[in-house]
Order: C-alpha cells, then sequence, then structure tokens
C-alpha cells in the first residue's frame, strides 16, 4: 500500500457520495486498448489534480519497469530456478518475521484512538495479540461505516496501514515482501470504518 497522492483528506471529510473516495484501479483493467479510457476516468474520480496524473503515471512506469526486469531474469536464469530463489526469499522473510514476533511475550495488548469522525469524535478500540510466532491486530469494536466523509476504509487499505509498520517496528531489516506478512494478520468487523 502506499500513497498516491490520490485524495485531499480535507475534502474526503465534506464528500457526500461514496464514489468520491476514489475508484480502485485493477491491474487486470491497465491491459489492452482500455488503459487509455480508464487511466482518464481515475483522473476524473480523484480530487486534487496537481501531481495526481504523474503520480499515476510514475506508478504505472515502475511497475512496467519492474515488469521488464522481471522477464530479463526469467530469460536468464529461467522460470523454475526463478521461482525457486523467489520462493526461498519470501520464505526466508517469513521465518525471520517469526522470529521477530517471538522476541515479544505472549498475550493480548489492547489500546484505543480516538478520531474526529465525520459529526462527533469516535472511539476505535484496537487490539493485539501475539501468540507464539503469529501476531494478530484486531479492531472489534469499530464505528459503523459512514454515509459521507473521509472515515470509511477497506479492509485491505486497513490492511496496509497496520502491516507495513508492524512489519518495519518487527524487522526493519528484513527484505520487504509477502512474506513477512504470513504470520501477521488483521480482522476488522463488516460494515465498520
Amino acid at each position: 500500500t502506499g500513497d498516491t497522492g490520490f485524495f485531499n483528506t480535507l475534502a474526503l471529510q465534506f464528500s457526500d457520495d461514496r464514489f468520491d473516495l476514489g475508484s480502485i484501479a485493477r491491474a487486470d483493467e491497465h491491459l489492452g486498448t482500455q488503459f487509455a479510457e480508464r487511466f482518464c476516468h481515475l483522473q476524473t474520480q480523484t480530487f486534487g489534480t496537481t501531481g495526481d496524473q504523474g503520480d499515476l503515471a510514475a506508478q504505472i512506469a515502475s511497475t512496467r519497469v519492474g515488469e521488464r526486469r522481471l522477464q530479463e531474469i526469467i530469460q536468464r536464469y529461467g522460470n523454475d530456478e526463478t521461482q525457486e530463489h523467489m520462493a526461498a526469499l519470501l520464505d526466508y522473510s517469513e521465518r525471520l518475521t517469526r522470529q521477530a514476533i517471538t522476541r515479544i511475550p505472549d498475550g493480548v495488548y489492547e489500546g484505543e484512538i480516538w478520531g474526529d469522525g465525520v459529526e462527533a469524535p469516535e472511539k476505535y478500540p484496537i487490539s493485539l495479540e501475539v501468540d507464539g510466532d503469529e501476531l494478530t491486530v484486531d479492531f472489534d469494536g469499530a464505528p459503523p461505516q459512514k454515509d459521507r466523509g473521509g472515515s470509511n476504509c477497506t479492509l485491505s487499505y486497513t490492511q496496509g496501514h497496520v502491516l507495513y509498520p508492524l512489519k518495519c517496528m518487527l524487522s526493519p531489516e528484513i527484505p520487504s515482501n509477502a512474506g513477512c506478512y504470513r504470520p501477521l494478520h488483521v480482522k476488522a468487523p463488516a460494515g465498520s470504518v
């Protein structure tokens, strides 16, 4: 999850339209002749226009560079060997993250934060459970979704904002990849912000 520069948070707070919260650009929608049309549509659904086009174009360009580099590696070493090394790196990162988690005493750690909310301040309870080499963050009791404003958040966005900081705190020296996140879990009630 990264900052795409799409949203002006002040504008989000006063939005009355859920669609204003942004369009989700799926990778498969960027393929073929629909790309330019989808790109333009995405631009019209974002709040700030300054820099947004450049941010999205930079993300697309970096993804394409990554794709080319991966194809070069596969051409050089073959698909099977590349897949083996990728799997080994993911397993290595997972193993080191699990070791880092075991340095935290088992138990449930609870807290809460308060947010401004759309109309009134709201409490966001949070619990963090450490069980051996697994760590779960739970937002049980979070406020219900709002009909407007910038408080609503998808589960994947919530996961990104929880998991990446956890990874940085637990194991900043470990290569960041999907293996790091295997022992980390996020729960949130359906229909909550």
